[in-house]
């Protein structure tokens, strides 16, 4: 069971993180702009959202196992 709820993590934090990057390259691609509008209507750099998903997916991918620890190891699950 734990280990479906693993794969159901980082499959979903992956897909988190390539919509990160699909929307930093919209910006670039479609629109020709550096610049996108958030929901509230600020501006986002496109290349720091770029950055930032492709680090996600960096340590998705090569440092999963610290990432699986840092989950596991909760302040929630720890006895007092």
């Amino acid at each position: 069971m734990k280990k479906e709820k693993g794969k159901l993590v980082r499959g979903t934090l992956v897909l988190v993180a390539l919509a990160l990057i699909a929307t930093g390259l919209r910006s670039f691609f479609l629109n020709s702009d550096l610049f996108y509008s958030n929901w509230w209507g600020g501006l986002v750099f496109a290349p720091f959202t770029l950055v930032v998903g492709v680090l996600f997916l960096y340590l998705l991918i090569f440092k999963w196992d610290k990432f699986k620890e840092a989950i596991n190891t909760g302040v929630h699950d720890k006895e007092y």
